[in-house]
């Protein structure tokens, strides 16, 4: 509460700094018109000026002979179906422009009584479409996207395959298209948005449309998305609904809300763009690892163009994603002080083989004991992880992880919820690895687990046994009214309604967005954890009963 209150006044301080930097900013602002005002009227009023106004009117006319000629050309280019498009753009905005740069004509201004209304063709007409199917994976499921945009009501003038990957089934599936128009390209980039901006270079038409395997548009998508597109000359990204199977549908505003595209990137990468907005602001952006697709439309919204919605819904079908040992991770580690583990924890996190270079490792130390701190940051200044970050937290009084459950259960519940609301401020990265300080799982756990993610999964746990008994998992399911029933021991992988953090790999998103608690009744913040996401939003939590940890307790005894 504390945190939360010191937030609420460091914001409320942040605010009223932007209201006086901005009130003082318009009173400047005024300022330096008033006196450019003063100076131009001064300038007008003299009569040098007075007797020069016939060479400026001269020189206008004269200015204004060669865009009138430019004007001219323009009506015939259009009238011969505007031949040659490339080659008309560098002529004149290459080898002309720097003479005659191109301006915008004077606004007339007219003064009626009643409205003129604007005709409006009701249908335009769609402009070509370029498919650019851009692969580093997944490529079974290449055929389907590619039957889905051949199918079009609105056949795209070119489709291109784009294959970054290693798999020969992806050129063997373009192949098969080949006599129907699709070209193969295949070539190394260093991410999506590289392989996008080879697909921008090495296609003509004057829409895009961006996919990827697993995309598949209704025959009328492609239609609907031009049409509005045509319907909206300053429209530059026609945006849609996704619909991902087993999962609610994503509604996206209509019309554009600039409000929530700040907080939420509502336009998938699956979006039909104007290949002049794209190319003006340099193609996709690409330097940063995260949110290119976001950033690239803002800088497109923001060159006065805009974004209208296709009421066309496209279909991503979703592939378990087996990590592959690609992505970054945050390694949470709370260590309350429990000396006699601490050589089998450091052999763990030595030796465990989720690639250590893609790990941040937060070490949380709750122990109070200075000694112990000192031994655990001398470890870290020498181990081979990337990233680590070492924090002290007082949850309570010393040695209390292991007193009796019966005794200090309460007491350790609301520790562990201040814990993990502490430890959300380091979760930076889109996969969080939860472990405790009396568990150590196979060295191979965290690979394991990452293999079982699809779309609707929010965590994959090891099985770890309740220290008390050695024979219950510490996983359950929810009966009728939502209470939470240990589970018995089975086999495979299967859902659970949820599980302890003893050993657990679980999306960094729901982590950084969980206000963890304890309590009411029994309910620890795990507990509260899944009984929002699972019991409530309807996701999934796995348990993978082979993947079996040992909990040790004081006594070097494991369950």
């Amino acid at each position: 509460e504390q945190v939360i209150q010191e937030q609420s006044r460091l914001n409320e301080q942040a605010i009223q700094e932007q209201r006086r930097l901005k009130e003082q900013a318009i009173q400047e602002k005024e300022q330096e018109v008033q006196e450019k005002s003063s100076q131009l009227q001064h300038i007008i009023n003299t009569r040098s000026w007075k007797a020069t106004a016939f060479l400026r009117k001269t020189e206008h006319v004269l200015s204004s002979i060669p865009y009138i000629i430019f004007g001219c050309l323009h009506d015939l280019w259009t009238d011969f179906g505007q031949p040659f498009p490339r080659m008309t753009r560098f002529v004149r905005h290459r080898l002309l422009g720097r003479m005659w740069p191109a301006r915008e004509q004077p606004q007339q201004i007219v003064h009626r009584d009643t409205p003129v209304p604007v005709s409006v063709p009701e249908d335009p007409e769609p402009e070509d479409v370029a498919v650019i199917i851009t692969c580093s994976r997944k490529g079974g499921l290449l055929q389907d996207t590619i039957e889905s945009v051949l199918g079009q009501t609105h056949k795209p003038k070119e489709v291109l395959v784009i294959d970054s990957s290693n798999e020969d089934v992806i050129r063997e599936v373009a192949s098969k298209y080949a006599l129907k128009g699709v070209e193969y390209l295949h070539g190394t980039w260093s991410n999506g948005s590289a392989a996008k901006n080879v697909g921008l270079k090495s296609t003509r038409c004057s829409l895009l449309l961006f996919l990827t395997p697993g995309d598949r548009i209704p025959p009328e998508y492609i239609q609907a998305g031009a049409s509005a597109l045509a319907a909206s000359p300053k429209a530059a990204i026609a945006y849609a609904d996704e619909l991902i199977p087993s999962t609610e549908p994503s509604i996206a505003p209509d019309p554009f809300d600039w409000h929530r595209f700040e907080h939420e990137n509502y336009i998938a990468d699956a979006s039909l763009v104007r290949r002049d907005a794209l190319e003006y602001i340099g193609g996709w952006q690409q330097g940063l690892p995260r949110d290119q697709a976001w950033i690239t439309w803002r800088r497109i919204l923001t060159q006065e163009w805009e974004a209208v919605k296709n009421p066309i819904t496209y279909l991503r079908t979703q592939e378990k994603v087996a990590i592959k040992n690609t992505d970054t991770a945050t390694l949470c580690l709370s260590l309350s002080g429990r000396e006699w583990m601490w050589p089998l924890m450091t052999d763990f996190l030595e030796k465990q083989t989720y690639p250590h270079h893609l790990i941040h490792l937060v070490i949380v130390d709750t122990s109070q004991d200075t000694d112990f701190g000192n031994m655990i940051q001398q470890w870290l200044a020498e181990c081979d992880y990337s990233k680590t970050t070492y924090s002290t937290l007082s949850v309570g009084r010393k040695g209390l992880a292991d007193l009796p459950r019966h005794i200090a259960r309460t007491y350790v519940a609301e520790a562990c919820a201040a814990f993990y609301n502490h430890f959300r401020q380091y979760c930076d990265t889109p996969w969080v690895l939860f472990l405790e300080d009396d568990v150590i799982p196979p060295v191979d756990a965290f690979p394991r687990l990452f293999e079982h993610f699809e779309a609707p999964v929010v965590s994959v746990s090891a099985l770890c046994f309740q220290r008390s008994d050695g024979t219950s998992p510490i996983a359950w399911k929810w009966d009728e009214v939502g209470t939470p029933i240990t589970l018995e021991r089975q086999s495979g992988v299967t859902e659970v309604g949820g599980n302890g953090f003893c050993c657990a790999v679980v999306r960094g998103d729901h982590v950084r967005n969980t206000t963890f608690t304890a309590g009411p009744d029994d309910l620890c913040h795990d507990h509260n954890f899944y009984r929002k996401l699972v019991l409530e939003e309807g996701l999934k939590a796995l348990l993978d009963w082979s993947c079996v940890c040992r909990h040790y307790s004081a006594k070097d005894q494991w369950c």
